[in-house]
């Protein structure tokens, strides 16, 4: 976590995950990819609807990027927000995924690749 020197103070937050695509298996190949597609979608303590609200009253953005070696939370917001985006954060790095988040990734997933062989991606 980082804050600027500036006025409002921006304040950068990160949570990094030593977990990528390398550590898939044939039975998991295609996890991070979901975790990427949802990475708005709690179980436990909040939704995609909570989290995209968080997000814009925050003024701020929010992010997952994942490669073969780990993962990547990362958040920007003003300082009085530090609280709600932290857990929002928290959350999305670390609480368990339901059924719906599931299914909702497995989904965007077929598409995600229907789009890269139309536009001639690997």
């Amino acid at each position: 976590m980082t804050e600027s020197v500036s006025i409002p103070s921006s304040v950068h937050i990160g949570v990094f995950v030593d977990v990528g695509s390398r550590d898939e298996t044939s039975e998991t190949s295609g996890s991070m990819l979901s975790l990427k597609n949802t990475y708005l979608k709690t179980a436990i303590n909040t939704s995609e609807t909570v989290n995209y609200g968080i997000t814009q009253m925050s003024g701020g953005e929010f992010e997952m990027d994942y490669n073969r070696e780990n993962s990547y939370y990362h958040a920007s917001c003003l300082a009085h927000d530090v609280v709600d985006v932290f857990s929002m954060v928290a959350d999305s790095a670390f609480e368990p995924k339901n059924f719906v988040s599931s299914s909702v990734g497995m989904y965007k997933n077929s598409n995600s690749h229907k789009l890269e062989t139309h536009l001639g991606g690997n």
